[in-house]
């Protein structure tokens, strides 16, 4: 047998490793990525670009292909998807899209150095699947879109090192489980996420460094933790039309940020210290927004914020009228009463309520306010005594003269 030259077999070893990669891609796929895609020239630029358009929800997986002047990649049309590690690096696209798809998995390192994309999109997937890692790397791009997606987990470090993109949204969208540092994305100048829903948060699931504007609008949050948004460096960042289940405590942290808005928003559950790490340097907007359940002094770093000089817009909110919101008659500013309206009955201002204290000081109720009712200082409220299984109101002088009858009874007639 002829003896094989030893520069000819270091030839031979990349095309043996590649057919090989091609056999085994064909054994897991129903197709080859040779069957699908196609490689044109652009009639403008001359410039190739690749198709991958299935017919028939075709299964296969994306691998490196050896033509680095590619101009855009579309994959459309197909049953389950797979990007391969580092299938796309120092790829400089134009467009890279991923539409209507039933399963896509990017793996981890698949996106890694694919720099100055014009536009990444990814859209009307049914089942999302992003590995740890998957977006480290991608770099100066214009535009990232995930529209109509869904992702059951998001697991941590999906979409970190993001960073350098003008603008990122994402519509439409359902994230049912989202691990710790699963968003952590940095000099992303503005960040749109619309109409999509958060089912579980951990700690430190949207990690925002170095943006001009966050939204957040029509979006549903459910379970959130310690610390679920942390945002820093950023110039704005708003919060429209949201749904949170539940706001748990310090669950908001922001450092350096220079306005933060919630409007026309529900909560259904605020719990204490929930905005514990607001910090705030020169704007805090809350308006129109409901609360159905509030604990005592969940609002405090709204109302009173860390730096003094910080402009506090608190108007239009409407509460469930019980004792939760007590804490409200303690606050010097009668306004925030006066503008502020009953779930009950959004026609009737918190002012027009007091609240009924027993013998301890101790919130019984709300009742709207009669004629008899006690000033002290900013603060009304009625006094109650029990009598004979009943409730009923007791000025001071009635409340005194009660007290002496019975130190007086309970002297001169001892069990």
């Amino acid at each position: 047998m002829e003896k094989i030259d030893s520069k000819k077999m270091y030839l031979l070893l990349p095309l043996l490793f590649f057919i090989g990669s091609a056999r085994a891609l064909e054994t897991e796929s129903s197709v080859t990525i040779s069957d699908l895609c196609t490689i044109d020239e652009d009639p403008d630029s001359s410039i190739p670009f690749v198709e991958c358009l299935c017919s028939n929800r075709e299964n296969f997986t994306y691998t490196s292909l050896f033509v680095y002047n590619i101009n855009r990649i579309t994959i459309k049309g197909c049953g389950s998807v797979h990007l391969g590690f580092d299938s796309l690096s120092n790829l400089h696209l134009k467009q890279l899209s991923f539409v209507d798809l039933q399963s896509l998995t990017l793996q981890t390192f698949s996106l890694f150095w694919t720099e100055e994309i014009e536009n990444l999109k990814i859209e009307d997937v049914g089942d999302l699947i992003i590995q740890q890692h998957a977006f480290s790397g991608l770099r100066n791009v214009d535009m990232v879109t995930l529209k109509n997606v869904t992702v059951q987990r998001l697991p941590k470090e999906a979409f970190s090192s993001i960073a350098n993109v003008r603008l990122m949204i994402i519509e439409g969208s359902a994230f049912y489980y989202i691990e710790q540092l699963a968003f952590v994305v940095q000099n992303v100048t503005i960040l749109k996420v619309i109409d999509s829903e958060f089912h579980a948060l951990e700690d430190s699931s949207f990690f925002i460094l170095e943006s001009d504007v966050v939204q957040f609008k029509d979006c549903t949050f459910e379970t959130t933790d310690n610390q679920t948004f942390v945002i820093s460096r950023v110039d704005s960042i708003s919060f429209y039309n949201c749904s949170f289940e539940d706001l748990a405590p310090n669950s908001v942290q922001t450092h350096n940020v220079n306005t933060i808005s919630f409007t026309n928003s529900v909560i259904e559950v605020l719990h204490p210290d929930a905005f514990t790490g607001l910090k705030v340097v020169e704007k805090i907007e809350f308006k129109w927004n409901t609360i159905r359940i509030m604990y005592n002094n969940s609002l405090e770093p709204i109302l009173a914020p860390e730096l003094k000089y910080v402009e506090v817009d608190f108007c239009c909110n409407s509460f469930t009228c019980d004792c939760n919101i007590f804490w409200l008659w303690s606050l010097k500013n009668r306004e925030i009463l006066e503008n502020s309206t009953c779930i009950e009955d959004l026609s009737t201002t918190v002012s027009l309520y007091v609240p009924i204290l027993d013998s301890e000081n101790i919130c019984m109720t709300l009742e709207l306010k009669s004629s008899q009712y006690e000033y002290h200082g900013n603060t009304s409220y009625k006094v109650m005594i029990h009598h004979m299984g009943k409730a009923s109101t007791a000025s001071p002088f009635q409340l005194m003269l009660f007290i002496i009858i019975g130190s007086w009874f309970s002297y001169y007639f001892p069990k």
